[in-house]
């Protein structure tokens, strides 16, 4: 699939499909920014089966998350070829979602902030790299996604996305109800796990 690195923006929130309104009583809560969403068995949508999904935001106006276990065969250097020389420029892309796959985001764990790209301004972390839990952050900004590359960062505290997944608030609590997902708190070694290609079995068992 064609990948661009022009266009990184921070993601916004997508409502994938409408549904009958649920009433109060039966609506599910909404699983808060920094929980996992993890497929159960009774999913019928095969782009998620087997999913594990991390939320990066999680709001009364819509969710937004990333598929952590699916690895794609696109090395870092097709989106970015300076790298190549670059410990990070050998780690693949990860599908993150089947929307807006010409935007990535970036989930990373580390206890700096990335490198501003501009020099002259002085965001602060929220507005820099909005945390998701502990030190794990997202950041949709091509230049410091580069720049991170080049300083070195490591495959174990450094992911690249294409593509996210969405949700409006309505519809996730419709799938929550129906039991297409359970919940589950997010870890930096599930989010960085080095065999991603395990974790839904490790997560929800074999024989679940």
């Amino acid at each position: 699939m064609p990948f661009h690195a022009s266009g990184m923006r921070l993601l916004a929130v997508a409502c994938l499909a409408l549904a009958l309104p649920l009433g109060a009583a039966d609506a599910p809560a909404l699983p808060a920014t920094g929980k996992l969403l993890v497929a159960t068995r009774k999913m019928r949508d095969a782009d998620f089966a087997q999913a594990v999904i991390l939320l990066v935001h999680s709001d009364a106006q819509g969710v937004i998350g990333l598929i952590v276990n699916r690895p794609t065969e696109v090395p870092l250097t097709h989106l970015f070829p300076k790298i190549k020389d670059a410990q990070a420029g050998k780690a693949p892309v990860y599908l993150g979602g089947l929307v807006a796959q010409g935007a990535r985001g970036l989930v990373l764990s580390a206890e700096k902030k990335p490198p501003k790209t501009n020099p002259e301004k002085t965001p602060d972390k929220t507005s820099d790299a909005p945390p998701v839990f502990g030190r794990v952050s997202v950041i949709s900004d091509a230049t410091a996604l580069e720049r991170m590359a080049l300083s070195g960062a490591r495959p174990d505290v450094f992911r690249v996305y294409a593509g996210y997944t969405g949700w409006s608030a309505e519809q996730l609590r419709i799938e929550l109800k129906f039991g297409y997902w359970t919940i589950a708190t997010a870890t930096e070694s599930i989010v960085f796990d080095p065999h991603p290609e395990t974790v839904w079995t490790r997560l929800f068992g074999p024989g679940g």
